[in-house]
Order: C-alpha cells, then sequence, then structure tokens
C-alpha cells in the first residue's frame, strides 16, 4: 500500500493474519515506500501482526512495510461514563467484590508483618542473635510495603492490575515458604531477606468507586490496613502458646493460599488493560480500531521511581504530611513491640493475654468508620462545590488532639499502680486517632495533587513505612519518659492541620503541581496565556484565583482588590468600573502600576483595540473631559440585520457584566428608575467614518420620531399638566436607546420589537433562540446581563460537514445562567428558584444549561420559572440541566466538559444533570439521531465544534438541528410595529386553515419590503412552525413565503 503513516497515527494497531507477511515484501516494495523518516515495523504477536513506529535508517530489509491507517478509529476512553465495561459502572455487589478481596489482601499482608512481634524473642534465641536484630525480621518486612507500591504500580499500568495481583500474591506465597520453615533450613540473612521480598509483593487496590462514592471503600480498604497490624500479635499470642513460632508464618501462608482463588475470579479494574483486550477481541471480528502506544515500561519505572523523591523534596505539603502519617505509623508499629513486653512484664499477663490489648485498637478503628462517615464526610459533602482541598482538613482536628491524649494517658499510667484498663482505654483512643488522621490527610494530599496523585501516594507510602520500621525508640526500661517525648512530638503537630486551613491554598499557589488544584480536579492547562502578550511580559503575573490589595494614591485611606479571574484582571476601583469594553480589556492606574504599563498597553489593545487613543498616544485632558459621569463611552449599538430571524431591535458589541457593580445612593422610586439609565455621550461622534455617521443618524432620526410620539402621549396624559414621571422616564429611555422594560406576563402585552410571541404562551421569548431565552417577570438589568454563546443554524443541504463534531439533545426548556450566586436570562433578569434548589452550587465558576420539566412541558416550564412564589412547583418537576462553562471559556470543549463531569460527578445534586455529549460519526448519524429524538418528543439537536473556545456572541462554533413543519394561514389583520419597525408592520394577525380556526400572530421572517408593504388582509401566506402547543396554536411560527396563487 503505498501510503505514508503521520506522527499521530503511529500507535499499536492488529492486523489480522491475512495481512502481508514479513517474507512476502520485496527490497524493491520497501525502496518504494520510503517518503518519509518513519514507517512501520510488522511484528507478531498473538493476535496478529502489530505496527510500530521505526526510524527509516534502522529499517530491515524485508520486514517492513508502510501501512495505510486511514479509516481506523483511535479508542481512547470508554464510550460513557455508564459504558459496562467501565468498572465504575458496575453493580455494587461486584465492586464490593473488589473492595472485600483488595482489603482481605491488605489485612492478610500487615498481619504478616505483626504476626512475629510476640515471638521475638524466640527468634532470637533460635537465630543465636540479639533481639534488637531478630526485629529487623519485622522492620524490613514494613520497608517492603513502602517499596512494593512504586514498583508495581508502573507494571500495572503496562500489564493490567489483575496480572500484577495474580503474580505479586503467587510470589508473596513462595516467600512465606523460606521464611515458615526457619532454621536450621534457613539462616539469619537468608530469612532476613524473604521477609524483606514479603513486603515487597504488595499491592495496591483498584479505583472501581466514582470519587463522592469512594469515602467508604477507602475507610473499608485502610481499616483493613490498621486492623491488619493490630490484629497479627492476637493471632501470634494464640500460635505461640501452643506450636513453636514458625506456626505464625504457617498460619500467614495458609490465608493467603485460601485468599488466592478469590483473587483469581477478579475482574479488570485498569482502564488501559480493559479497553486494549476489547478493541483486540474487535479487531479479530474486522473492525478498524486501534489503541494508542502505552508509555515504555522503563520510563513509567524511571517516574515511578523518581518523582516520589521529587515531591517530598520540592513540595511542602507531600513532605509535612507524609512526615505526620508517619509518625502514625511509627506509633503503631512501636505499639506492636511494645504492648506485649509492657502488659507482660508490669501486668503479669500470659503471652495469650498479652496480646488482647492490641482487640482495643481494632475497636478504635472500628469506631472510627461510623464517626468519619456519618459526622465528618457529610461536613465534606454538603458544602457548595465545587470545594477546595482544605475542606478535608476540619476532620483531622480531633483526631489529633485524641493522639496527643492517648499518648499522654498512657505514658503516665502504664505500669504507675493504675488499674491496666486504664492504658487499655488509651490504647483505644489511639486505634480512633490513627486511623482518623489517616484518612482525610491522604485525601487532603490527592486532591491537592490530582496530576500527580499516584506519585504522591508512592511518596507518602515510602517515608510513612520508613518511619514505620523505626520503631525500636520504647525501650524496656523507659517506657513512660519514651512515650511522654511521643505525645510531645505529637502536641507540635498538631497546630498542622490549622496552619494549612488558614494558609494551604497560599502554599499551593506556589507549588509547582499544587496550583493545579485551586479548587477541584481540572487539567493541567497547557500554558498561561497572560504570561506573555506579544513579547512583554507583566512586572507581576497574578495566579487565577490570586487576589493582591493596592492602596489609591488620591485617597491614602482607600484600599482597592486587585483579583485574577481565569483571562483577565479587575479591580474594585472605580476607574476599572467606568472603563468600556469587555471586562478582559479594561485597565486602570492601579493594573498598570502592578503589572506595567507596556504589558497593560499591550493586553488592553489585543482585548479591546477601540480603547486605545489613535496612534497610541496618551489619553489627554481633551479626552478626560468627554467622558460621562457613568463611563469612557457609551457603547455604540448595531442595527440587528432585517432577516435576522431573532429580530432583536438592538444588541451591543461589547455588553460586558460588570464583576464588582457600582452601590447606589438611596433615592425615591422614580429618581432611583431614572438614574439607572446612562447619560447620552456624542463624544464618540468624533472618531466616527462617513458610513458610521450615516448609521447613527438613522438611529437618532428613528429615536426622534418615538420621541415625539411619547411626548404627546405624555402630554394627553397630563391634560395640560407637567407629565406624568413614568412618562418622562419612557421618553429617555428611547432617547438614550435602552430597551422598554418589558411587563409581567400577566399582562399579556402585545409583542415589540422583539418579534411576536403566540397568544396564548404570554412568554417572553427570543424567537431565534426559541424557548431558551425566556424572560422572568423583572425588568431587565444591563449590569447582569450574561453574555452567552447563541448557536446558528446548521443546514442539513450545504452546511458544515459534523463529522467528529460533539452532538447532544436540544431541551425543551429555558436558558438559565448560572452565575455563581442566582440564575439568570440573557436579558439579565432573575428566576426566582428556591434556595434549597441552589444551595450547593458551585460560587467561583458560571454554569450555561436550561431549566426544563422534561420534554414537551415547556409551558409548565414557564409557569413554574416565572412564578415567585412556587418552591413547591420545583420538587421533583424542575431539573438543571448544564451544557457548558462559560467561566472556563478559554479551555477547550471536551476540557470544559471533563471539568463540567468531575464538578457534578462530586456535587451529587439530585435535580443538575449533565448533557452527555455524543462524537458525531457522519452526517447519516445526525439525521438519523435527530429523527429518534424527535420521534420521542425531543426539540431537536445541538452540535459543537471540537475543541471550541466559548465565545460570548453568536458563534458557528455551535449548531441546532431543528425539524419544522410548515402550513398555510389567512392573512386577517395587521399588527404596528415598534422600536425600529416604528410606523411599520411588526407581526401578521393570522388564522389557521383548519376546522379550529385558531388565531396567532406571525412577525419572525418579515423582511423589511415585506414590512413595509405587508400582505393584504385576506391573503394567503406559508410558515413554518416547530410544533402545536398544548391549546392547537403554532409555536414559534415564522413567515416563509405568500402562498402561490396569492
Amino acid at each position: 500500500m503505498n501510503s505514508t503513516l503521520s506522527l499521530e497515527s503511529m500507535v499499536d494497531v492488529d492486523i489480522s493474519s491475512s495481512g502481508p507477511r514479513p517474507s512476502d515484501i520485496s527490497s524493491s516494495q520497501i525502496e518504494g515506500n520510503l517518503p518519509t523518516r518513519y514507517l512501520t515495523a510488522l511484528k507478531k504477536d498473538a493476535v496478529g501482526y502489530s505496527t510500530r513506529p521505526i526510524l527509516r535508517e534502522h529499517l530491515p530489509q524485508g520486514e517492513l512495510v508502510d501501512i495505510h491507517l486511514q479509516g481506523f478509529t483511535t479508542v481512547k476512553d470508554y464510550d460513557s461514563p455508564h459504558d459496562p465495561r467501565n468498572p465504575q459502572s458496575w453493580s455494587k455487589r461486584k465492586k464490593w467484590y473488589c473492595i472485600f478481596v483488595i482489603g482481605m489482601m491488605c489485612f492478610i499482608n500487615n498481619v504478616g508483618a505483626s504476626v512475629i512481634s510476640l515471638a521475638l524473642l524466640m527468634i532470637a534465641e533460635d537465630f543465636n542473635t540479639s533481639r534488637t536484630v531478630a526485629t529487623l525480621g519485622l522492620s524490613l518486612y514494613v520497608f517492603g510495603l513502602g517499596i512494593g507500591p512504586m514498583l508495581s504500580a508502573p507494571l500495572s499500568e503496562q500489564f493490567g492490575r489483575k496480572k500484577i495481583y495474580k503474580v505479586s500474591y503467587t510470589m508473596f506465597l513462595f516467600v512465606q515458604l523460606p521464611t515458615a520453615l526457619g532454621p536450621p533450613n534457613v539462616n539469619l540473612g537468608a530469612w532476613l531477606f524473604f521477609r524483606l521480598m514479603g513486603g515487597v509483593f504488595a499491592s495496591p487496590g483498584p479505583a472501581v468507586f466514582p470519587a463522592p462514592a469512594r469515602a467508604l471503600p477507602m475507610l473499608v480498604f485502610v481499616a483493613s490496613a490498621f486492623s491488619g497490624a493490630a490484629f497479627g500479635p492476637v493471632l501470634s499470642g494464640i500460635i505461640i502458646s501452643h506450636h513453636d513460632w514458625c506456626w505464625t508464618l504457617w498460619v500467614t501462608m495458609i490465608l493467603s493460599a485460601c485468599l488466592f482463588p478469590f483473587i483469581y475470579f477478579m475482574p479488570e479494574t485498569y482502564q488501559s488493560t480493559i479497553l486494549d483486550k476489547d478493541v483486540q477481541n474487535r479487531q479479530l471480528h474486522g473492525e478498524r480500531v486501534l489503541r494508542p502506544d502505552k508509555e515504555k515500561l522503563e520510563k513509567s519505572l524511571w517516574f515511578a521511581l523518581s518523582r516520589p523523591v521529587t515531591l517530598l523534596v520540592t513540595e511542602p505539603i507531600v513532605l509535612l504530611f507524609s512526615i505526620y502519617s508517619g509518625f502514625v505509623y511509627m506509633l503503631l508499629y512501636g505499639f506492636t513491640s511494645s504492648l506485649p513486653y509492657i502488659f507482660s512484664t508490669v501486668y503479669s499477663f500470659s503471652t495469650v493475654q498479652s496480646g488482647l490489648p492490641f482487640l482495643a485498637i481494632c475497636l478504635g478503628i472500628t469506631l472510627t468508620v461510623p464517626i468519619y462517615l456519618f459526622f465528618f464526610e457529610p461536613l465534606y459533602t454538603q458544602r457548595p462545590f465545587p470545594v477546595p482541598p482544605e475542606a478535608r482538613l476540619p476532620s483531622m482536628v480531633p483526631p489529633a488532639i485524641a493522639m496527643v491524649v492517648a499518648l499522654f494517658l498512657f505514658a503516665w499510667t502504664a505500669g504507675l499502680g493504675v488499674h491496666w484498663a486504664v492504658p487499655i482505654i488509651a490504647v483505644c483512643i489511639f486505634g480512633y486517632a490513627a486511623l482518623g488522621l489517616f484518612v482525610p490527610h491522604i485525601a487532603y494530599i490527592t486532591d491537592c495533587y490530582p496530576i500527580v496523585a499516584a506519585s504522591v501516594s508512592g511518596a507518602n507510602g515510602l517515608l510513612r513505612y520508613t518511619m514505620g520500621c523505626m520503631f525500636p525508640l520504647i525501650s524496656r526500661t523507659s517506657v513512660k519518659w519514651s512515650m511522654t517525648i511521643l505525645g510531645g512530638i505529637a502536641a507540635l503537630m498538631l497546630p498542622l492541620p490549622l496552619i494549612f486551613m488558614r494558609y494551604g491554598a497560599l502554599i499551593r499557589q506556589h507549588g509547582k503541581f499544587s496550583r493545579y488544584a485551586l479548587c477541584i480536579e481540572v487539567e493541567m492547562p497547557e500554558h498561561d496565556e497572560l504570561a506573555e502578550i506579544n513579547g512583554v511580559r507583566p512586572k507581576v503575573l497574578l495566579k487565577d484565583g490570586e487576589v493582591r490589595d493596592v492602596k489609591s494614591e488620591s485617597q491614602g485611606s482607600t484600599r482597592y482588590t486587585i483579583k485574577r479571574t481565569y483571562d483577565h484582571f479587575y479591580c474594585t476601583c472605580p476607574g476599572w468600573r467606568i472603563n468600556g469594553g469587555p471586562v478582559n480589556g479594561r485597565t486602570c492606574k492601579h493594573l498598570k502600576s502592578l503589572l506595567g504599563e507596556a504589558y497593560e498597553r499591550e493586553r488592553v489593545e489585543q482585548h479591546n483595540p477601540s480603547a486605545l487613543p489613535a496612534g497610541g498616544r496618551k489619553s489627554t485632558a481633551t479626552d478626560k473631559k468627554k467622558r460621562t459621569a457613568t463611563g469612557n463611552v457609551r457603547d455604540r449599538k448595531r442595527k440587528a440585520s432585517d432577516n435576522d430571524e431573532d429580530d432583536d431591535a438592538w444588541k451591543t458589541e461589547s455588553d460586558e457584566a460588570e464583576e464588582q457593580p457600582r452601590r447606589k445612593p438611596k433615592r425615591s422610586k422614580v429618581k432611583e428608575e431614572e438614574s439607572e439609565e446612562e447619560e447620552l455621550s456624542f463624544s464618540e461622534l468624533d472618531t466616527m467614518d462617513e458610513e458610521q455617521l450615516r448609521a447613527e443618524k438613522s438611529i437618532m432620526m428613528k429615536r426622534l420620531e418615538k420621541v415625539i410620539t411619547l411626548l404627546a402621549e405624555a402630554k394627553s396624559k397630563g391634560k395640560g399638566r407637567a407629565a406624568p414621571p413614568s412618562s418622562m422616564a419612557k421618553v429617555k429611555r428611547t432617547i438614550t436607546g435602552k430597551a422598554p422594560r418589558r411587563k409581567p406576563a400577566s399582562d399579556n402585552d402585545d409583542e415589540g420589537e422583539d418579534g411576536p410571541s403566540n397568544s396564548n404562551d404570554s412568554a417572553d421569548v427570543d424567537e431565534d433562540e426559541d424557548d431558551e431565552d425566556l424572560e422572568a417577570p423583572q425588568p431587565p438589568n444591563s449590569k447582569l446581563r450574561p453574555q452567552l454563546l447563541l448557536a446558528e443554524k446548521w443546514d442539513q443541504q450545504d452546511g458544515i460537514d459534523p463529522t467528529n463534531w460533539w452532538m447532544s439533545e436540544k431541551l425543551d426548556g429555558v436558558r438559565a445562567y448560572w452565575n455563581g450566586s442566582t440564575f439568570l436570562s440573557r436579558e439579565g433578569n432573575k428566576f426566582y428558584a428556591p434556595d434549597w434548589f441552589t444551595r450547593k452550587f458551585p460560587t467561583d465558576v458560571t454554569l450555561d444549561g436550561e431549566l426544563t420539566c422534561g420534554r414537551g412541558r415547556f409551558i409548565d416550564t414557564v409557569s413554574i420559572v416565572k412564578t415567585a412564589n412556587a418552591a413547591d412547583r420545583w420538587k421533583f418537576s424542575v431539573e438543571y440541566h448544564v451544557f457548558d462553562v462559560p467561566s472556563l471559556g478559554n479551555q477547550r470543549f471536551e476540557d470544559r466538559q471533563e471539568y463540567l463531569r468531575k464538578l457534578l460527578d462530586r456535587s451529587r445534586i439530585r435535580w443538575v444533570k449533565h448533557v452527555e455529549q455524543t462524537q458525531v460519526k457522519d452526517k447519516d448519524h445526525v439525521l438519523e439521531e435527530l429523527e429518534r429524538i424527535t420521534d420521542v418528543g425531543g426539540e431537536g439537536l445541538m452540535l459543537r465544534e471540537p475543541r471550541s473556545r466559548y465565545v460570548q456572541k453568536r458563534s458557528r462554533t455551535c449548531l441546532k438541528v431543528k425539524t419544522f413543519h410548515d402550513a398555510e394561514a389567512k392573512v386577517i389583520g395587521h399588527e404596528p410595529g415598534k422600536g425600529r419597525n416604528l410606523g411599520r408592520c411588526g407581526a401578521l394577525r393570522c388564522e389557521m386553515m383548519d376546522a379550529s380556526a385558531k388565531k396567532f400572530k406571525v412577525g419572525t421572517g418579515l423582511d423589511d419590503k415585506m414590512r413595509k408593504d405587508p400582505p393584504k388582509v385576506g391573503t394567503i401566506i406559508t410558515y413554518r412552525y416547530f410544533e402545536l402547543t398544548k391549546d392547537g396554536v403554532p409555536r414559534f411560527p415564522s413567515f416563509m413565503r405568500v402562498f402561490k396563487g396569492h
């Protein structure tokens, strides 16, 4: 095949055995297929032939061919979160089977560590050595537990977790054999080596539960480890009272052998291995699918061994919390070594009785599980999402205090004439403190480092087990003072969670890896777009979310706040607020002082070129005089196209909502309404060209015509007296170009410049966006108006090829923008969502979605969200379906969807749903899905371009696909136009051509010519509509043409 491989297509792919064999390829064929530096080598494996890229200069003759990979589909992830192959979508029974098996493995592995604790004197006697040397059998095993996961993690990425479990546990069984034989079959050096290897062959558990449901499985997993270490001495005391000490290891080996069949039948849980096997099966059936190349094993091992050490050295969070967990493990295994000696010598316990105090540790560990699940975990999960990692730390404070109490209580009661029950109580408190400290701190450091969580766990485990094997601090003669010293160390560590609760976010901002987890787990950005603009760097680069306080130069006592939010900076000073243009193109003297004059000039010029004077000159006194009290210049309005179906009268080019709205002094109601209007400013006319001046003149003339009409109406209302204040406010809104206030739905006002509405549908709707633009019955607030991504229509005949685009259902609901505190419509009006509905919503990101009651229930949705006191109707009816995150608009669409999916998975709000996206195969796929959605009562489809950004305007990166119906109607009258249609036809009053003779209005689709000379009464017209309402009236009718013959 005469084709070449691109760098993107150099991936593993299995070819069926019927393909070309190396021996069938001649040298002439090879020479003719060498147009690039890379070719593909055929390598035989168990399935067939697999291709791998190889350098041209390394090509062995007779074994190469250029494989054509066009048309292959790369499988990188599960088809959906509910894919049956995905372990997180398995049944709870299957998940808990895996958790049980891994928990038992962890339990038995830790039993194997401490099971020799009561037999150390017997071991020392049989090997003819000291008790300290015999203790190495325990220390080396614990040290091996820290090394094993660092090796098994990269191996499981290559071969799958199940294979590693089977191999490692088989090896664990084998290394138990020489240690159980003991002397004289094995000498001391070999026995210690096999004890070390027994610790190495431990493996991590599978991730089969989603993050929100991971609390209980993680508790079970960690509690198994702690309980195993505590239960080992109990088992040891029972065994050595009747048998030789070697039987402690024989029993461990027997328990491991009993567990092995459960491991053998455990399903694979690692995603890459599951998909690899699935792709191989599909290739055998002739499907053209392949998998990306895996990272080389040696590279994975290098990162697994080197990165944990790097994190310990460079990241203070990892180092300090690893030391804390290591201290807990040191105490745990210290008790393992010292408790039998203390209770046997001080309280004259027998060998069996000396192991029973460890049951108190098990009891404390067991009590921790319900305390954590039912008290501390709800404090975390019920917070508004996304939750910062520091929200994990409050649950560490009570166990930290309990640890100090337990150590001091044990130190000053054990062996001092106090009843043995008191130190037993101290040991039980220690069990609670050990597990209670360990679980939240592990959750905290993994939340802080989402992109290197595996390496962080490896670093923590390495230091934890290393410190755990250094437990002979407690000697036989210094129990009191040894435990007092340890209690003092625990007291010194007590402020650690409190310090990180207060300063953790600040510390994370300066970390190399932790700064990418400011709130929840997100993907590391490729670069910071504000780090350099046109080669100019800022004096100080603020990180996302970072805040700086600055002092006013003119008012020494006044302080302002500068904050970076995603792709822009804002300042709370008046100078920033009155600046015109988008929020990412505004500046002020405080930002210039902090970031630098040159940098700010480049940044403002990139995002808001009109804000800079021509020629780059500095602002002069004349320029300053042109500024009005409310802003630099009034945003120019542009005229909507006559054939634009949304039929909006005016739209702004840079109508961005201010993040810190100015506070207004309290005034009378009328004056307050009037103060909301912007003052006229003609300073911009100086910089306009002739075409712009003509457009402005046309606009002002139309406004003047309406002003004359309004003044006449005001005079007639006043009956010769002064016009009412409400009328004059209406005149002023007309002069300034403000859109007239909309009345509540109950008023049933006629449709104005925003296009007609059905007589039965009182909702104010933008017809191009259909029901996405519903307005609540409040006056529009331009300061709150969100700038949203609006969709174009997809032309099914000659439109964009949607292959590989993302497709979702177009919801039959109300467009709702969550700004961090409330729901807003496109015009900035608030929706009446109950407090309980939004209590757990995120506060530091914005969401774009729809409020809906379901397919075909648009009118029900309208009646609920527009009613102020309908909280009881929201329950079990209204859902919020989220499809984008506008505040992350500079990230790719796929990254925003991943962020949104993780956010909603963690929030667990029943009435908030993520709109699932499906990748389009071809145009027919879209049409088939459209037909399916329409058949079940859906409205249509939405298409999103891959890797697209969220732009705050109408864009062809977002397309809508709908099925419309055509029908004929008779014109029975004309509605006068308003706004820019003043003096022309605003809408056609029509009557349906069936027996019902329903009456409705058609205003969308009329061009200027049609509005000036509308169809006469009695004319038959053809219109299109989406569907019929429950009352039988066409929904969203749009004029198409005059019926043939009329």
